[in-house]
């Protein structure tokens, strides 16, 4: 991965910081040793599976020390990200949690992604860094249910149908459906093997492509987004 990111500085390669490892029978833990982040690692010494359980456990502290070292080890890698953004959102989840995620990525001049549709909570929360100019808030958009095959693209097509003017992000969750994809996501249809070919088969497909433009809908990357907030650093 770190060589394709050296050798196209062009593609938007982001940091998705990981507080959590969800898979049955994929396991894995942080960059730091299991002792520099205990709070961070369950009995079985990986991440824990629930953001939940990352949340309730956690001490900010290691948090901070782990999201720093996961970005300083891409950097050494030769990874020039473009933004960072949260697996499985532990990180939102509260206002301390969130306001070392704003503040890291400040730091190392990354965009943050905050789903602007959450801004409500963000508020309740107290998190008034939130508001600052220089974050990026979008309209998040994500596949919470599955469904059949054949009932695949009514999802997306419905969000491209009504996005809101302003700026937008789809997530979405792309594998191959072959042995190594369906042995990772064992016992885990939701977000598994076949979810995440059905992803794939509508990115590329010429219904995604006639929706967008049925739709007015330009896209844009993170890069650019980076280049328009931290002009001299991109």
């Amino acid at each position: 991965m770190a060589e394709i990111a050296r050798n196209h500085p062009e593609y938007d390669i982001g940091i998705h910081l990981t507080l959590t490892a969800e898979w049955e029978h994929y396991k894995w833990d942080g960059v730091l040793p299991a002792s520099e982040i205990p709070s961070l690692i369950n009995e079985e010494g990986y991440f824990y599976a629930d953001a939940a359980d990352v949340v309730k456990h956690a001490d900010p502290e290691e948090v901070e020390k782990e999201i720093r070292a996961q970005i300083d080890r891409a950097l050494a890698f030769g990874i020039k990200p473009t933004h960072i953004d949260n697996h499985m959102g532990p990180l939102f989840m509260n206002q301390q949690l969130m306001e070392i995620y704003l503040k890291v990525g400040k730091e190392y001049n990354l965009p943050v992604l905050i789903p602007s549709n959450y801004a409500g909570l963000y508020a309740l929360m107290g998190v008034k860094k939130y508001f600052e100019e220089d974050q990026v808030m979008a309209d998040v958009s994500m596949k919470m249910q599955n469904s059949p095959a054949e009932e695949w693209n009514d999802f997306y097509n419905d969000v491209l149908d009504n996005l809101k003017p302003g700026l937008n992000e789809l997530i979405v969750h792309l594998a191959i459906d072959n042995a190594e994809m369906q042995a990772v996501a064992s016992g885990h249809p939701d977000y598994g093997s076949s979810w995440r070919q059905n992803d794939l088969n509508y990115l590329v497909s010429d219904e995604f492509k006639k929706k967008l433009n049925e739709n007015d809908i330009i896209l844009i990357g993170w890069r650019e987004i980076k280049t328009v907030l931290y002009p001299d650093n991109h």
